[in-house]
């Protein structure tokens, strides 16, 4: 499954980039910091899971949902923040997409990515 991470914090993009890249057929694509850069990179790339912090220094990840939802109707979203507020599990789950606290929640975030990429590649096979 190749996955798009969209975080302006380049520690955490790399940590998750790296944790990722230990889940058997799960691959990291592409990584940007902005709504911009990922757009950019997003319109080329067309991965199957996008991963996005909804705090991003020219928009919100929840304006790049939006925009994947026209786009790339067909890529699984999983939005993150450092900040648990319930409207933003609100907004992701209304959106179709799931929410985690990558502070506290990043490896229930880890394990959400290994069920995805293991449902695609059961997909695959069937």
């Amino acid at each position: 499954m190749d996955i798009y991470i969209v975080d302006d914090a380049p520690l955490p993009r790399e940590r998750l980039a790296a944790a990722l890249s230990e889940i058997a057929g799960a691959r990291v694509v592409g990584e940007a910091g902005s709504v911009s850069a990922a757009i950019a990179g997003l319109g080329h790339l067309r991965p199957e899971l996008v991963i996005l912090d909804i705090r991003l220094p020219d928009g919100t990840g929840f304006d790049l949902l939006d925009w994947l939802r026209i786009a790339q109707p067909e890529a699984r979203v999983l939005l993150i923040s450092g900040e648990s507020y319930p409207q933003y599990r609100r907004r992701a789950h209304q959106s179709g997409a799931e929410f985690f606290d990558k502070t506290r929640e990043f490896e229930q975030l880890r394990a959400a990515v290994a069920a995805l990429v293991e449902a695609a590649e059961h997909e695959r096979q069937h």
